[in-house]
């Protein structure tokens, strides 16, 4: 359930704050009262995308700030697990707090009970959060990622879709452990090639004791030899 919105530089807002008790509540007034700015307030603080001529003419940035209760779902446990959000278990029926602001630039700061996430992350929350209705569509049952919980919920399969899920992640990491070694082999057959061409052109090469030392004065000989013909000529002189 959402509890408080608070709206800063939206549109003609320049503040405003609401709050909801339990129960439904109806938002009402004539044309130009001013519902779509606060549904596009509900949606901005969802994670919809949006532009920045929404920011109130004037200001340099746009926030809004929503408090809910926290749902006691497993999708939606599921779901911060899988953006690594902390979860307390004990933290069931608590509120959350989501807060985004965008600036002129376009850059958006989203956060989620004071922890910095990202717009995606913010998008994927409030679609647990929020289900919202329009008169030619619903929205949920148009998700398809949305299909499976109904269809697991309606036939009464949630236990074996937890249990299928915990042993479909098992096996994927055993996949991805196989194949990190796989890799991990590939890459040692490759270094004990190269290390084996490396001791065959040493073996064929002429190479002879203290020549290493030889070579290296050479170069040092041949890297000044610009040096030793400027000190010749005025020798001469």
């Amino acid at each position: 359930m959402l509890h408080q919105i608070k709206i800063q530089n939206l549109v003609i807002i320049e503040a405003a704050e609401l709050h909801w008790e339990s129960g439904f509540t109806a938002i009402t007034g004539e044309t130009g009262a001013g519902k779509s700015i606060l549904m596009g307030a509900l949606k901005f603080i969802l994670g919809a995308k949006v532009k920045t001529d929404m920011i109130r003419q004037g200001a340099d940035k746009m926030r809004v700030e929503a408090i809910f209760d926290l749902p006691p779902s497993k999708t939606f446990r599921q779901a911060l697990e899988k953006l690594e959000i902390d979860f307390d278990e004990n933290d069931e029926g608590k509120e959350i707090i989501l807060d985004r602001e965008i600036n002129l630039a376009g850059k958006n700061r989203c956060r989620f009970n004071g922890t910095v996430i990202t717009l995606a992350a913010l998008e994927e929350i409030g679609s647990h959060l929020v289900d919202l209705h329009g008169q030619h569509h619903q929205q949920s049952l148009l998700n398809a990622s949305t299909h499976l919980t109904f269809l697991d919920g309606y036939a009464g399969l949630e236990a074996e879709a937890d249990r299928y899920l915990a042993s479909y992640r098992s096996w994927k990491a055993s996949v991805d452990q196989l194949t990190a070694a796989k890799e991990k082999a590939a890459r040692i057959r490759e270094q004990a090639d190269f290390l084996k061409f490396q001791a065959k052109e040493l073996e064929k090469a002429p190479l002879l004791a203290g020549e290493e030392e030889r070579i290296e004065s050479e170069l040092k000989m041949q890297s000044s030899m610009e040096k030793i013909t400027t000190s010749l000529q005025m020798a001469l002189s």
